[in-house]
C-alpha cells in the first residue's frame, strides 16, 4: 500500500485514521503465550485517535481469533509509535522496558487492550507458519495488514515468508510515500525508521497508554 502523506485522511469522529500502519510484528517467539508483540506508527503530523481502530489476527468477521480494541480515548502523537504486547511483564524481562499496552493484565500501569467480540473472539495468539495481523476499522474494513507463510492474504495485504525464530517482520517508512517493503530482522521495538523526516520518531512514553478503561482480562492462549 502506498499512501502520500499529503493525501492522508486524518482521524475524525466515527472513522479510523488511515495514517496509522503496522510497523513491526514479533510472532515467532520463545513463548507464544507471553512474548508476542506488535507495533503501530502514526505516519502524519497530526494527533490521531484510536477509538475506531481494531487490530488482530481474525480474517473473517465474527471468527474465533482476536480483534483487539484500544482503551477509550487513546491517541497517538504525530510521527509516534506504540507497542502492544501480549504480556507486559514478559516484555519487560526481554527488553528492559514496558510496552504501551498489553493484552493480559500483568502490569497495573500499562494500558489494557480489550476484545471486540463483534469482529472476533478472545484468543490472541499469532501462529508461526500461517497467520496474519490486520489493522481494521470498527466495521472490519482493512486499513493495513501483513500475512506470512501459507496464509491467504486479504485483498491489499502483502504476504511475506516466515521469519526465523526470534526475528520479527518489520518495514521502514518514507515521510513522503508511506510504507516500504516488509523484511525479517532483529527486534527493534519503539524504533521505527522513517526516511525524509528530520529528528527522531517520538514515542508515547514507557508504559503510558492514554485513555481509560480496562480490558477483559487475560485472553485464552
Amino acid at each position: 500500500m502506498t499512501l502520500l502523506v499529503s493525501s492522508i485522511v486524518l482521524s475524525i469522529l466515527g472513522t479510523a485514521p488511515e495514517c496509522v500502519f503496522i510497523s513491526e510484528v514479533a510472532y515467532d517467539v520463545g513463548d507464544e503465550d507471553t512474548d508476542e508483540w506488535f507495533e503501530l506508527v502514526n505516519l502524519s503530523n497530526r494527533v490521531v485517535g484510536l477509538d475506531e481502530v481494531r487490530v488482530g489476527d481474525e480474517e473473517t468477521i465474527g471468527g474465533a481469533e482476536a480483534m483487539l480494541a484500544f482503551p477509550v480515548g487513546t491517541t497517538m502523537e504525530p510521527w509516534s509509535n506504540v507497542v502492544v504486547a501480549t504480556n507486559a511483564a514478559a516484555f519487560f524481562t526481554v527488553t528492559g522496558r514496558h510496552p504501551d499496552f498489553e493484552v493480559k493484565a500483568t502490569v497495573g500501569d500499562v494500558g489494557k487492550m480489550s476484545f471486540d467480540r463483534t469482529l472476533g473472539g478472545a484468543r490472541f495468539e499469532l501462529a508461526n507458519t500461517n497467520d496474519e495481523l490486520l489493522l481494521v476499522d470498527a466495521l472490519g474494513v482493512v486499513i493495513d495488514g501483513v500475512s506470512w507463510g501459507t496464509a491467504l492474504a486479504k485483498s491489499g495485504v502483502r504476504n511475506t515468508p516466515v521469519t526465523g525464530s526470534g526475528l520479527t517482520i518489520t518495514r521502514p517508512f518514507s515521510a513522503s510515500s508511506g510504507p516500504e517493503t516488509w523484511r525479517a530482522g532483529q527486534p527493534t521495538p519503539k524504533d521505527v525508521a522513517i526516511s525524509g523526516l528530520s529528528g527522531t520518531v517520538p514515542t508515547e512514553g514507557e508504559g503510558e497508554g492514554e485513555g481509560e478503561g480496562e480490558g477483559e482480562g487475560e485472553g485464552e492462549g
